[in-house]
């Protein structure tokens, strides 16, 4: 078989995994197939799956490696390795989006780092004639994760004043984001507000509303609007089913139901306990960590500590509550302490200390 033929093939099987390890070694070693064989477009390829496999499987390193890698041959040779080529998972400037998206949720990409693929992404967007609405967007988001809440108000004006173009997320994207910022700046009744559109179902997209149903789950509850809570938490489990995507979600459902439902929470807890420690960026997974130590007490308390919390990874037996209690906690706050390493300052830990106690106030994206 033909490098060209064996590294396809390997894309081709990798793009029918779910994302995660094995996803990314089908696309690593599709990778090292067209190197070893020095066929330039095999790797071109192979590096855009693996894009895409290691930034929504949770190594957005090694996605950054890959991708720099394709922008360095497009800058060499734009005639032949495009920039704009395709859709979205081979348009390079689309997949700067999740790029720069995910760059900030995960701890070991510093601040500088952010700042220089936002500049470079700025350059390319504006030297193609495209608005440079996603790009602030995206500023927004990393304001929003690393609770720099100072910047989310003018942020999100920014944003919001430039135009829409064929780089633009769909308006339901749009809209949650926009919910997620008001959230962020604490402001209920105004990402009530924004959200309407969507709880109103008119408008939705492959991940909206399921994310905002569980962006508001929590500060609805806090809030005291127990009916809405209570409506969202019936409707999130069918909407997440087995997607990884929506681990964040799955996070608030099972905080949600520590407090409210006990016994459904020690079911809901092992149906994901596999998604808290691989699969997506440390940040998204976080919520899920904080809930799944929560559970894990709950189970203690009502005498079920020995119970089955599930396999936390592919490698692992399956764990009982009271043994992932204890790694659990220390996961999650490793993971707050590294996060707030590089931001600079200790607000996700504050924020993730007092929600393990159950004492902190849900807003987002903690």
């Amino acid at each position: 078989m033909g490098a060209e033929n064996e590294a396809d093939q390997l894309i081709d099987e990798g793009a029918g995994m779910a994302y995660g390890a094995d996803r990314i070694r089908a696309h690593s070693e599709a990778v090292r197939v067209a190197d070893l064989h020095q066929d330039v477009e095999a790797g071109f390829r192979a590096r855009q799956a693996l894009i895409q496999s290691a930034n929504m499987g949770g190594d957005p390193n090694l996605a950054l490696v890959a991708f720099a890698w394709c922008l360095g041959q497009h800058d060499a040779n734009p005639d032949r390795f495009s920039l704009e080529g395709g859709g979205h998972f081979t348009n390079l400037l689309w997949m700067y989006k999740w790029i720069v998206e995910r760059t900030s949720e995960h701890p070991g990409i510093s601040r500088s780092k952010l700042v220089d693929l936002v500049d470079d992404m700025s350059q390319r967007y504006k030297h193609r004639g495209f608005s440079l609405r996603p790009v602030r967007k995206l500023e927004l988001w990393s304001s929003m994760n690393m609770l720099d809440h100072e910047k989310v108000p003018g942020a999100v004006a920014e944003w919001l004043r430039l135009r829409r173009d064929s780089l633009s997320d769909c308006m339901a994207c749009d809209v949650d984001w926009e919910a997620a910022a008001h959230l962020a700046m604490r402001d209920l009744p105004l990402a009530r507000q924004a959200a309407a559109p969507l709880f109103e179902n008119r408008m939705r997209c492959a991940e909206v509303p399921t994310l905002t149903y569980g962006r508001f789950l929590l500060p609805l509850s806090q809030a005291g609007d127990h009916a809405e809570a209570e409506r969202l938490a019936h409707l999130i489990p069918r909407r997440i089913g087995t997607n990884r995507d929506f681990v964040q979600a799955a996070g608030t459902l099972v905080v949600y139901l520590v407090e409210h439902n006990p016994r459904e929470a020690l079911r809901a807890a092992p149906r994901y306990s596999a998604w808290a420690l691989t699969g997506e960026t440390p940040l998204r997974r976080l919520l899920l960590m904080i809930g799944l130590v929560r559970a894990s007490r709950l189970a203690r308390e009502m005498g079920k500590g020995g119970d089955p919390l599930g396999i936390l990874l592919p490698s692992e037996p399956v764990t009982s509550f009271d043994e992932g209690e204890p790694r659990l906690y220390r996961e999650t706050c490793n993971l707050a302490d590294a996060f707030d390493k590089r931001n600079g300052h200790s607000r996700v830990g504050d924020a993730v200390r007092a929600h393990l106690e159950g004492t902190g106030t849900w807003w987002w994206p903690l």
